[in-house]
């Protein structure tokens, strides 16, 4: 939708360039929660709670009924995309990403979420649909 599209730039724009301070190689979770806080209220829920840790956060999302495993459902741009227990960003759009770069240090967009380093996305949080 329009909101999640606005969102979306907003999040990105707000949060591009900086880094999760306490660690910034290890930010993933507040990088996500806090793009996506900008369109959902669950992630921003998340993120103003301090969760920063991924088992954490997908636990909240199968409560919440809104985890998928990767490949069972549709990804949408801003959905936040899992990988395994270690990695989290947000999809901005066909192979497009957002999310926190433990090489860089600091929140990064990319060109191909398929590309993670080795790692391999396991489940959507559809933060787009909240």
């Amino acid at each position: 939708t329009k909101n999640v599209e606005e969102g979306l730039k907003s999040g990105i724009n707000a949060f591009k360039g900086t880094s999760y301070t306490p660690d910034p190689k290890n930010g993933c979770v507040w990088a996500a929660t806090g793009i996506s806080s900008y369109y959902s209220p669950w992630a921003a829920e998340q993120y103003n709670s301090g969760v920063v840790y991924v088992p954490t956060l997908i636990e909240n999302a199968q409560a919440a009924g809104m985890y998928q495993r990767y490949g069972e459902g549709t990804l949408e741009p801003g959905d936040i995309i899992v990988y395994g227990d270690s990695h989290v960003v947000v999809s901005t759009g066909g192979n497009g990403y957002a999310g926190n770069s433990s090489s860089r240090g600091m929140v990064v967009e990319g060109s191909d979420f398929t590309n993670m380093g080795g790692q391999y996305a396991t489940g959507i949080i559809k933060t787009s649909r909240q």
